[in-house]
């Protein structure tokens, strides 16, 4: 893509404050699942041209684009609860914050671990290292004399 096609698609994509420092919710929703959405083409692409015989089946896309859409819902929530502004300052907020974006992590993280374990376990090239690897170790551990 040319840089004068670029430069318009992101102009495009790109929130405009209303006034000075307010974005509308909907460019920011736009703009959020665009970032999104290029990362997640981004590693499908790693995956495909790493591993050519194995297709990628779309769970990075998958678990990019969920990322997307609770950024925004965790937006909108704080928009409308006054979560931040009106309560919800502190330490103890701000912890439980971090265990809920961590327990959205860790139950949303097989999407993204799905694809890798996929090529790990069925590419027939990354069996080959592993077999050489451990070769190699066993002629190069010390043996235990009696």
């Amino acid at each position: 893509m040319k840089l004068i096609e670029t430069a318009y698609a992101l102009k495009c994509v790109q929130p405009q404050p209303k006034k000075a420092g307010k974005v509308a919710p909907w460019h920011a929703a736009v703009a959020t699942m665009a970032v999104f959405f290029v990362s997640g083409l981004i590693h499908e692409f790693n995956m495909l041209f790493v591993f050519l015989e194995i297709h990628p089946f779309g769970n990075m896309m998958a678990f990019f684009l969920l990322n997307g859409v609770l950024c925004i819902a965790q937006e909108w929530f704080q928009r409308a609860t006054g979560y931040g502004k009106r309560w919800g300052r502190g330490w103890m907020w701000s912890l439980v914050g971090w265990m809920c974006t961590m327990f959205f992590l860790l139950l949303i993280s097989n999407m993204f671990f799905m694809s890798v374990n996929h090529v790990l376990y069925m590419c027939p090239r990354i069996e080959f290292l592993i077999r050489l690897f451990r070769q190699a170790m066993a002629t190069t551990s010390p043996q235990k004399s009696i």
